[in-house]
């Protein structure tokens, strides 16, 4: 949304079921979303318009649209109900209702611009997954030089982890 005017920049279609947290890079090119469908999508939001980009792909000889869609971050046994991008891109956090927190390698790299021009997106799986709620994850937070994470659940503690 544009929050001068209140007018609509882009839409994004992807998840199966509600989206229960955004976040921005501190770029600006991208954006992380969490949803109820146990995934996590990161988006790339740089190009201006709302719809696909299309462009010619010699190899297949056709006009192939090119999905905003990056990665998708899966593992999740239920709902992700917040997601966190580290300040240096290079992590993606989640905290779930399963009661868990996943950690996972988000660094873009050239698998995923290739399978963004083919229109597809690439599956990350966690690289570590953390234990230690009694209940689901509500909140997850990193910290400025992207090393600890800091979680808050259903069971009322705060953990933080590193």
């Amino acid at each position: 949304w544009n929050m001068l005017n209140g007018d609509e920049i882009k839409a994004f279609v992807g998840h199966d079921n509600a989206i229960t947290s955004v976040d921005y890079s501190h770029n600006g090119a991208w954006v992380l979303s969490a949803s109820l469908d146990k995934t996590l999508k990161m988006w790339d939001v740089s190009e201006q318009g709302g719809g696909p980009v299309s462009f010619f792909d010699k190899p297949s000889n056709s006009w192939m649209k090119v999905r905003k869609e990056i990665a998708t971050f899966v593992g999740n046994q239920d709902g992700v109900k917040e997601g966190r991008l580290s300040n240096d891109m290079r992590f993606v956090v989640s905290g779930g209702m399963d009661g868990t927190v996943r950690v996972y390698d988000a660094a873009i790299n050239t698998a995923m611009v290739e399978n963004r021009k083919r229109g597809s997106a690439v599956e990350i799986p966690p690289l570590i997954t953390l234990f230690g709620h009694a209940g689901g994850v509500r909140t997850v937070c990193i910290s400025p030089d992207s090393w600890r994470v800091v979680s808050s659940g259903d069971d009322g503690t705060l953990r933080i982890w590193d």
